[in-house]
């Protein structure tokens, strides 16, 4: 067994697709460059890749499939793994340039970690593995909708490397919310004594990035949110959170405390200070939306719609723009 970080996996990874007789790669994604890396015209290979949800470049699967590859596809493959003939890499390391970090755009690379096995009989269980796999055929719908998925990850990847604040995204961007799991989460008075008490005890006992909203009916299961409060005249923010089905709410004397944990940005992207006179042109708007609850003073709005009340409001009132 050999351990291999991101420069020797760029090392090995070839080197043992060029010794191979066959190549059975069920990769999930796969970034620029991948099918001039691994394989050479007539190799016999078969391909796993997942095209749903836009961490593969559609022009890349395309290549493989043309080099005369047996490429499918799997909707649940989440898996790296390299599997030749005397060897099989397990890890992180993806084919090409990372599909899943910013790629040209200058954005990170990632720090990669992998095993190189060559036991006979562990490459044994995973070709038993591979052959498990449910896949089906890639048609040229599925291209094409690779191909938008594909358009809107790195768009919000080169988005999220340049301009970082979350308002000027709202206001230009439009569209860019759609699929992503973003909400703002707007209240009108602050936790009651029992429940800040009760919060602080668990950040000493659990973890202190927890924090709660309390019986806030509409907060999103899932998702991260970028919490504003009214106070008076004026709003704060109020940190950035994220929800997760992992985080059991709590029930407290009749109300509920929902379960948050702490963010250092929501998305990628962050509150500016200097920006609140806009964000209270945007409170405005989602006080007279049907996402405001008046008799409990909050709201929980998908940031898409935020955006979109933007657009509207912008239409309306250039000062909002």
């Amino acid at each position: 067994m050999m351990f291999l970080d991101e420069a020797a996996a760029l090392q090995q990874i070839p080197r043992c697709a060029a010794t191979s007789n066959r190549c059975r790669l069920a990769l999930a994604f796969w970034g620029a460059g991948s099918a001039e890396r691994l394989l050479e015209r007539n190799r016999p290979a078969r391909i796993i890749c997942n095209l749903a949800i836009g961490g593969s470049d559609p022009a890349e699967i395309e290549l493989l499939i043309a080099s005369g590859a047996k490429v499918m596809q799997a909707d649940d493959l989440h898996a790296q793994v390299y599997l030749f003939d005397d060897a099989v890499i397990l890890g992180s390391a993806l084919a090409g340039l990372d599909p899943l970090s910013f790629q040209d755009s200058g954005g990170l690379r990632r720090r990669e970690a992998n095993v190189l096995i060559r036991d006979p009989s562990f490459i044994a269980t995973v070709e038993a593995w591979f052959d498990t796999l449910q896949t089906r055929a890639i048609t040229q719908t599925d291209l094409a909708q690779a191909r938008a998925a594909w358009t809107n990850r790195r768009r919000w990847a080169d988005a999220s490397t340049q301009d970082r604040s979350l308002l000027t995204k709202l206001q230009s961007e439009t569209g860019l919310f759609e699929d992503r799991p973003g909400w703002l989460v707007l209240r009108s008075d602050k936790r009651s004594l029992r429940a800040e008490a009760f919060v602080e005890a668990l950040q000493t006992s659990e973890n202190p990035r927890l924090g709660a909203y309390e019986t806030f009916p509409g907060l999103p299961p899932e998702g991260q949110l970028f919490g504003l409060r009214i106070d008076g005249d004026d709003i704060e923010h109020d940190g950035y959170w994220e929800r997760s089905r992992q985080l059991v709410d709590r029930n407290l004397d009749g109300g509920v405390l929902h379960l948050v944990l702490r963010r250092d940005d929501i998305l990628g992207l962050v509150w500016n200070e200097t920006e609140k006179p806009q964000w209270k042109g945007v409170v405005d708007l989602v006080l007279h939306s049907r996402y405001w609850n008046d008799e409990l003073g909050c709201a929980a709005i998908p940031l898409a719609q935020v955006s979109n009340l933007l657009q509207a409001g912008s239409a309306a009132s250039p000062n909002l723009g």
